[in-house]
């Protein structure tokens, strides 16, 4: 190599890619340094879409690794055929098997399709809800992984005679990449099964549901490196060398917190996508009777920090009603609903009937009858949006205030990341239905604190704070602070009167 060839070298930034798998796109960003600031550029974008297979609603992972191979096709087509490092990260509770000779026995199965039956719930539940609470420190979901496990166990035929071990969704492409089987902490810490104080697998679960112990994978952390890309893989992208996988925290919403630049005492954040994730991070868990009976949830995230957040069912509710109105964008969605002034009609978005409804615009109206005797079109779109919207708002205010009482430390601030972030109307009623400053910026925060935790196990930044600083000058960040209060707070109320 000569020294005009070995300069070019020298000159470029370490380049890092990461996989990000969603619940409706799975995307590959390749990101770097540059000038101070953390560029991101989106290399590849695809649908995942489930697959019908027979009777079941699956999710296709051998077709989404396909695309994890075409977006590296492309980063070589655009920045060159040599990689530092990759990592995956995905959407938390679902997960694969592996048998005995490493392969994936089942198709995994989509969680909201996935409803567990009376007898796995009942099984669940024998263990005692505030026991495992106090151990594990997660809420409780349909798709929790312990029941996910404990269904098919139940199952005809059920592969867990013969599973020996069982990855996360993030774990299964990293895997897929270079072969080594291991669950990182940020998901296994959400999946019922590690005791949040030691962040260890916990024998008791294990031995209660009868779970094998083979099913266990060594536990890494966010930053570790776990091997290298296979060989024939980089041949047949086009890499001449061998990157490293290096683990991100695999549950995006770990790594979407990861991102935000504040980290006070009293900053929230909202990683705001189908669901909206709120929470703050802590140097302790909280594992009381009133986070149990909140159904609020701790978890691991990057350099050994404790995520305490609760679900709200966040903009789910908004995309399956534009799958409804497909003549109208979310934009122009968004612009109807802000034109309507007068509401006064809400509904809870975490009710069982909004979880997975035939159509979400007439559960919507029927849920408005019901409560307010008031006749609302489905196909009113600036109507039910308008009442989506402040409902989710006012959920928000509600979530933040009953997490603050429990964890000591009230909300003083909150920071809007991930794809919602780009609703401005939302982030407006957000401020106004909390009465504090909302701070929206970083859409892709969840690929941001993948890469993060990519540079952080390369050893280009140190920790938190190079990380934080580095967000902070990199991404724009809107402000929006709280109007016409005395008017939302009348809204509150009636809010209030209207939860179960």
């Amino acid at each position: 190599m000569d020294k005009i060839e070995r300069a070019g070298l020298n000159s470029r930034p370490p380049y890092h890619i990461a996989i990000d798998i969603g619940a409706g796109s799975g995307r590959l960003f390749v990101g770097y340094r540059e000038n101070g600031r953390l560029r991101l550029d989106e290399l590849h974008r695809f649908r995942t879409d489930d697959l019908v297979l027979k009777d079941q609603h699956v999710r296709n992972i051998y077709r989404w690794q396909e695309e994890v191979l075409e977006g590296l096709k492309r980063f070589v087509k655009k920045y060159g055929d040599r990689l530092e490092s990759l990592g995956a990260d995905s959407f938390g509770s679902d997960l694969v098997f592996l048998d005995a000779q490493g392969n994936i026995p089942k198709m995994p199965v989509a969680y909201r399709y996935a409803q567990p039956s009376e007898k796995a719930l009942e099984i669940l539940n024998s263990f005692g809800a505030e026991r495992m609470y106090a151990i594990c420190g997660n809420h409780t979901m349909k798709n929790d992984s312990v029941l996910q496990i404990i269904e098919e166990g139940l199952r005809e035929n059920s592969v867990l005679g013969h599973a020996r071990g069982l990855l996360f969704f993030g774990d299964i492409f990293q895997y897929f990449l270079c072969g080594n089987a291991c669950n990182e902490l940020s998901m296994a810490s959400y999946s019922k099964m590690v005791n949040q104080k030691t962040w260890q697998w916990e024998e008791e679960i294990f031995r209660f549901f009868g779970i094998h112990a083979s099913l266990k994978m060594p536990i890494v952390r966010s930053g570790d490196k776990l091997g290298k890309v296979f060989a024939e893989i980089c041949e047949f992208v086009g890499l001449k060398n061998q990157p490293e996988v290096v683990t991100p925290a695999i549950h995006d919403t770990s790594d979407a917190a990861f991102a935000m630049p504040d980290r006070r005492p009293g900053t929230y954040f909202n990683s705001s996508g189908s669901w909206s994730l709120l929470g703050t991070v802590l140097d302790q868990p909280v594992l009381t009777r009133e986070a149990w009976e909140f159904n609020a949830s701790n978890s691991n995230m990057p350099i050994d920090r404790h995520m305490f957040k609760k679900n709200v069912a966040g903009l789910w509710v908004m995309q399956r009603c534009q799958k409804e109105w497909e003549k109208y964008s979310f934009a122009e969605i968004a612009k109807m609903a802000e034109e309507v002034r007068d509401n006064r009609y809400y509904f809870d978005p975490d009710e069982e009937r909004f979880f997975n409804p035939h159509s979400m615009s007439e559960e919507i109206a029927k849920s408005v009858a019901e409560r307010y005797g008031a006749a609302v079109d489905p196909e009113d779109a600036a109507r039910v949006s308008r009442i989506a919207f402040e409902s989710l708002a006012l959920k928000y205010r509600y979530t933040l205030e009953r997490l603050g009482a429990i964890c000591g430390v009230p909300a003083q601030r909150l920071f809007i990341v991930g794809g919602g972030c780009q609703n401005r109307l939302l982030n407006r009623l957000a401020a106004n239905a909390c009465g504090i400053a909302v701070y929206a910026g970083i859409p892709e925060a969840s690929v941001a604190g993948n890469i993060l935790c990519q540079m952080y196990g390369m050893g280009e930044i140190s920790g938190e704070e190079e990380a934080h600083e580095l967000m902070r000058n990199s991404f724009p960040i809107e402000e929006y602070l709280p109007e016409e209060q005395a008017l939302w707070e009348e809204k509150y109320a009636a809010f209030l009167k209207m939860l179960p």
